[in-house]
């Protein structure tokens, strides 16, 4: 079938190139902050475990509490429940939060600054 005679061509068509988008300072750093977040809450459990396997001390006989980290995360689990795991986050959150967002947007900001200062053009790895 034919295409009617008063559509477009594919030469009659204008390229348009997205314009970057201004982020205000204060929304990146919400998202800085909530990536801090999710990062933390992810990772927090590899360093509970991490951190009891560092703290044991043997008891009068010389054993240790744990065997290695798959053990001592199962013992944690087991006596502490799932929530063992996640002792003390409050506490890492508060000050894992503003750092990050200061960090990321910061970040973010001064590479606008820098994209900006090279004519629009992206910046290379080894100027950032």
């Amino acid at each position: 079938m034919a295409a009617p005679s008063d559509a477009p061509h594919v030469e009659d068509l204008e390229v348009v190139t997205a314009q970057p988008v201004k982020i205000p300072l204060s929304q990146k750093m919400a998202v800085g902050a909530v990536a801090g977040i999710i990062g933390t809450a992810a990772i927090f459990p590899i360093d509970v475990v991490k951190t009891r396997l560092q703290n044991q001390k043997p008891d009068r006989l010389g054993r240790l509490r744990y065997n290695g980290a798959i053990h001592a995360f199962r013992s944690i689990i087991k006596r502490e429940g799932f929530g063992g795991l996640y002792r003390g986050l409050g506490a890492n959150l508060v000050g894992v939060t503003p750092e990050k967002a200061i960090k990321l947007a910061a970040n973010d900001q001064l590479r606008e600054i820098f994209v900006e200062r090279n004519g629009g053009k992206p910046i290379q790895l080894w100027q950032e």
